[in-house]
């Protein structure tokens, strides 16, 4: 089984920071996004955060400032719009980022120079019908699928329903518009991420929303898809059982599949961390999960864990260069109170065999 030697360390950004997103751009440059709490703007909740996007024409050990706000730009606009993971590049150069508008709602904003100028905030999937718009919170990387479908992972309580839907809008034009919606899974489900797989196949691996301490104590399900995602399995615990929450799927230039999350083994005893989990293929079309992951970074909850919020996670993947595979996450929200751990870094890896 394929391993991965940690090899170095940056941090991206400080100051009450969290949700981050990293994408690398086909002139090697890193984009990093996120959200940042700002107390100065004198507001609560999701309204007192503010996205911004940073830089790294160096592999990820320096970051420049912002290179944009992620905010309302036009009258009618929401003035608060809050990234998660999800940013990528497609083939043709367009640059998607994912954000929401408190306190739920789609929403995409797009470059096509690298990330100079940036066109939106535009809502997405606002049109579809049997699509409660108003309920969907983005979560997932965006991913061009084999076929050129453009998939934008979403989940959300649609209103009148008493359960979650955790799926995907769909595109047929880069990402332009997003006409379709395909359900992954529905009932006690939040965030999903999917990703094709060399044989064709899809897996998603989908948050567990049954947790006695929120966000995480409970194992992911995972789904397959053999039609390029419009159509999906029943939803299962994946074999060998992966406690936590934020799925970030990856694979690597060896083929070897990896499941980032916010760890939470040891939550009821206030420990939370970031975790990996490696896919262990048996070549024949299925295999399992290793349960004991590589720890990326382990700390305590700032706030009571029991009822309440771990904190941390919230991984995503890049290649740094042709070697190097970063992986971001963040340690905490500022709000919980602990001033020495609300920053966003990064851990390199290589692959071994």
């Amino acid at each position: 089984m394929a391993g991965l030697r940690r090899v170095g360390r940056t941090i991206i950004a400080t100051g009450g920071v969290s949700t981050p997103g990293l994408a690398r751009l086909e002139n090697g440059d890193l984009l990093a996004s996120y959200r940042r709490f700002r107390p100065d703007l004198g507001r609560d909740g999701f309204n007192a955060w503010r996205g911004e996007v940073l830089r790294s024409t160096d592999g990820g050990r320096t970051w420049s400032g912002p290179i944009v706000e992620v905010v309302g730009k036009r009258p009618g606009d929401p003035d608060t719009l809050v990234p998660y993971y999800g940013m990528t590049q497609l083939p043709d150069g367009a640059i998607l980022l994912p954000a929401m508008a408190p306190p739920r709602g789609a929403y995409m904003m797009r470059s096509t120079d690298g990330g100079k100028t940036w066109d939106g905030p535009d809502p997405a999937g606002q049109d579809i019908d049997g699509v409660d718009w108003s309920a969907l919170a983005p979560y997932g990387k965006i991913r061009m699928l084999s076929d050129g479908v453009v998939i934008f992972p979403v989940c959300g309580q649609f209103r009148g329903s008493s359960h979650h839907v955790s799926g995907h809008l769909r595109s047929y034009d880069g990402g332009r518009t997003w006409t379709e919606f395909a359900v992954v899974a529905s009932g006690h489900v939040f965030y999903n991420d999917a990703i094709e797989l060399p044989d064709g196949r899809m897996i998603a691996i989908i948050a567990n929303d049954v947790s006695p301490a929120g966000h995480g104590m409970a194992p992911f399900y995972w789904a397959e898809s053999h039609d390029l995602g419009r159509t999906w399995s029943e939803p299962d615990f994946t074999t060998g059982a992966i406690y936590g929450n934020s799925p970030a799927l990856f694979l690597t230039k060896n083929g070897t599949l990896l499941c980032g999350y916010r760890w939470t083994g040891d939550v009821d005893q206030g420990y939370v961390g970031v975790g990996i989990s490696v896919f262990q293929d048996d070549g024949a079309g299925a295999g399992s999960w290793n349960s004991s992951p590589i720890m990326v970074w382990l700390g305590r909850g700032v706030r009571p864990t029991y009822p309440g919020r771990s904190f941390s996670g919230y991984p995503a993947f890049a290649y740094a260069d042709d070697e190097r595979i970063l992986c971001a996450y963040f340690m905490s929200w500022m709000g919980g109170g602990d001033s020495t751990t609300q920053d966003i870094e990064g851990v390199y890896f290589v692959e071994e065999d």
